[in-house]
């Protein structure tokens, strides 16, 4: 689950999501990931790494982005859902925001995965997925010749712009 507070002094509760299964560990991770819209207010990502959206994905984890703003009615803010593609991928193992990776003007967000079983049975290590302002995948940075379970994929983080580099460096543990 996830609570949204004012930052004022009193920190009331504002609004608060359950998510639908307690085993997906819904609001392990929360992140604002940037404006994706073009509104002028922040959108957030809230991943479940245990969700189990589709039967022959078991724990594939999943991550929701959700559209930011004044109205806080989590129903109708509701921008996409990413998804794993594997089993036990775990998708949301961490999401961060990372700028405009892709060059076409709007904000993108990182979501990590610890690694999973493809339908094949093959077992592979973390990936590192960036999503575009549509919630969709555009790049993938996989580590395939770590050993499963190795922990690439835990956590991601933003370092910023470097000279000679082509967009801004985004750090993988």
């Amino acid at each position: 689950q996830f609570h949204v507070h004012d930052g004022g002094a009193g920190a009331s509760l504002i609004a608060q999501w359950i998510g639908v299964e307690e085993n997906f560990r819904f609001g392990d991770r929360v992140a604002a990931i940037g404006d994706l819209n073009g509104d002028g207010h922040q959108e957030y990502a809230v991943s479940g790494p245990l969700a189990t959206l589709d039967v022959n994905e078991p724990e594939g984890g999943a991550v929701w982005v959700f559209n930011g703003g004044p109205d806080f009615d989590v129903q109708e803010r509701s921008r996409g859902t990413a998804l794993g593609v594997r089993s036990y991928e775990h998708l949301g193992a961490s999401v961060a925001a990372v700028g405009d990776i892709d060059g076409d003007g709007s904000s993108d967000f990182a979501v990590s995965s610890r690694g999973g079983v493809a339908p094949d049975g093959v077992e592979t290590s973390g990936d590192l997925y960036i999503y575009d302002a549509d919630v969709q995948r555009t790049y993938r940075l996989g580590n395939d010749a770590n050993p499963f379970g190795a922990g690439f994929g835990v956590g991601v983080a933003l370092l910023g712009a470097s000279e000679g580099l082509h967009g801004p460096m985004v750090v993988v543990g």
